[in-house]
């Protein structure tokens, strides 16, 4: 968002359409909506689920007038030139339509290596990963293969943007596990995917699992 709103070259309207999450964001929704000191005008809208496609409809349809859309996913980060290098085509008329490049990396060993996404330094102030550490495993298994890989190409910091443990009989031993591993890596930092989806990773009503998490957060600085 950041982004879209701040860009030389960005949308003169921004509509965010909230397709049905389980989430409450009318408090980021808040900070938004209005028409910032750029002339930028953002408006926020909810609606029961109903897939990426209505999404984009239920705008196309309300703004009719509009020459060119961006269409950016909630987990998507533009580069500062996107949107002024993605209108660039546009100067022909043959050209309906522009695609960018999504730089993704999935962590097993079989993944594309970090040298074919990486974009350089110049580009890059932090790098966040994901990984979850599930029944019979540990940090090493999650994460060790994409941390090598991402450290072969640069020293920028690295943090787990998305992580948790999920619910077990050693989930203590599995939590301490991984946050030896993020001092041993010397990560910046973690994320905790505190909900409950193809597995149980939340800390809310588990007292043994919840203070096994907050001893391991006292101990770092």
């Amino acid at each position: 968002m950041n982004l879209l709103v701040t860009a030389l070259v960005g949308p003169q309207s921004r509509r965010i359409v909230d397709d049905g999450s389980k989430t409450d964001y009318s408090e980021l929704a808040r900070y938004w909506v209005g028409t910032w000191s750029i002339g930028t005008e953002i408006r926020w809208t909810r609606q029961k689920n109903q897939g990426k496609r209505r999404a984009h409809a239920y705008v196309f349809e309300r703004v009719l007038e509009t020459d060119i859309f961006v269409t950016v996913d909630s987990d998507t980060t533009l580069e500062e030139r996107a949107i002024e290098e993605g209108l660039k085509p546009f100067q022909s008329r043959k050209v309906m339509s522009v695609a960018g490049i999504e730089m993704g990396y999935n962590a097993n060993e079989i993944a594309y290596p970090a040298s074919m996404w990486y974009p350089g330094n110049k580009y890059v102030d932090w790098i966040g990963i994901d990984g979850y550490v599930g029944t019979g495993q540990n940090f090493n298994q999650v994460f060790r293969y994409q941390l090598r890989d991402i450290r072969r190409l640069t020293r920028r910091p690295i943090y787990l943007a998305e992580t948790g443990v999920g619910d077990g009989a050693h989930e203590v031993a599995q939590i301490r596990n991984l946050f030896a591993g993020i001092w041993h890596w010397h990560l910046a930092g973690l994320v905790w995917f505190d909900l409950n989806r193809k597995n149980s990773w939340s800390l809310e009503g588990k007292p043994i699992k919840d203070a096994a998490y907050r001893k391991a957060v006292a101990r770092f600085p």
